[in-house]
C-alpha cells in the first residue's frame, strides 16, 4: 500500500491491483482510506493524488454555553399554565438582521397579552431590557428561551424558567405577539431606523386593540384591570 501511495496511485487502483495480483481480495479501498485518516497513516496522505481525499483540518468546536440552574417550563406554576393569573411573563427578543446589532427586547404577559419592548444595542444587554420593562410590576414567572443572551437572567432576581431546545412553541404568546408586530416592523427591518417614541407608539397600538382571545377587550384593559366603558368610542388616537 505504501509503495503504490508513492508511486501517486489512488486507494482505489492500489486495491484493485492487489486483487489481481494474489487472485482474491485483499484490502479494500475504504479499509486504505480508514488506514491514511488516523494516527497511523496519516503521514502517508500527502501522496493522495487528489485533494479533495487529503484529509481535512478538524475545525475547533465552538464551546456551546450552558445557562446555569436552568429550570423548564413544567415547573411554572399553575397559573402560568392556565394563563388565568395576570403577572406570568414571557421574554423574548426579535432578532437580528445582517449588519446590524440593534434589535428588540420584549416581554408580554400570557393572561392579558400585555406587551412591552424596548430597543437595545445588542443581544447581549437584553437582560437589561428585561429588568427595565418588568421593573414596578408584579412578576410571578418569567418563561425564556435559551439563546445565549439569557445567560444572566439570574440578575432579574425573579423565578424563570426555560423552554425546551428548538421548541419556540413552547412560548407562544411572545411569538403570536411578534407576528402581530411584524405589521409594523417587516422582517430584515433595521431597528435603528425606528425611534423610540415610533417604537412606543407602536406598542401601545397593540395594547390597546381588542382581542377575539379576551372577549373584545384590549389587553391593557386586562392587564390594568379598566372596566369596559360602554361610552368609550372605537378606535383610539396615539
Amino acid at each position: 500500500v505504501r509503495t503504490g501511495l508513492e508511486s501517486g496511485w489512488t486507494p482505489e487502483q492500489i486495491a484493485g491491483r492487489l486483487t489481481l495480483h494474489s487472485g482474491n481480495t485483499v484490502v479494500s479501498a475504504k479499509s486504505i482510506y480508514k488506514w491514511l485518516y488516523s494516527v497511523y497513516g496519516n503521514a502517508w496522505c500527502c501522496y493522495l493524488p487528489s485533494r479533495q481525499y487529503r484529509q481535512r483540518k478538524r475545525r475547533k468546536k465552538v464551546r456551546k454555553v450552558l445557562i446555569p440552574h436552568r429550570r423548564f417550563i413544567e415547573l411554572r406554576p399553575r397559573g402560568a399554565i392556565s394563563r388565568r393569573r395576570r403577572g406570568h411573563f414571557e421574554g423574548d427578543t426579535l432578532g437580528v438582521p445582517k449588519g446590524t446589532g440593534e434589535t428588540l427586547a420584549a416581554v408580554v404577559d400570557r393572561a392579558s397579552r400585555y406587551f412591552l419592548a424596548v430597543k437595545i444595542k445588542r443581544l447581549a444587554h437584553a437582560v437589561d431590557g428585561y429588568r427595565k420593562m418588568l421593573d414596578g410590576h408584579r412578576v410571578y414567572s418569567f418563561t425564556l428561551d435559551n439563546g445565549v443572551e439569557h445567560v444572566r437572567y439570574e440578575e432579574l432576581d425573579i423565578p424563570t424558567f426555560f423552554s425546551h431546545p428548538y421548541r419556540s412553541w413552547e412560548k407562544p404568546v411572545i411569538e403570536n405577539t411578534f407576528q402581530r408586530l411584524r405589521r409594523f416592523i417587516p422582517k430584515r427591518a433595521r431597528l435603528k431606523d425606528y425611534s423610540d417614541k415610533q417604537i412606543s407608539v407602536m406598542v401601545e397600538r397593540m395594547n390597546r386593540t381588542p382581542r377575539k382571545c379576551l372577549n373584545y377587550r384590549t389587553p391593557e384593559e386586562v392587564f390594568k384591570g379598566i372596566k369596559f366603558n360602554r361610552n368609550r368610542t372605537i378606535g383610539c388616537r396615539i
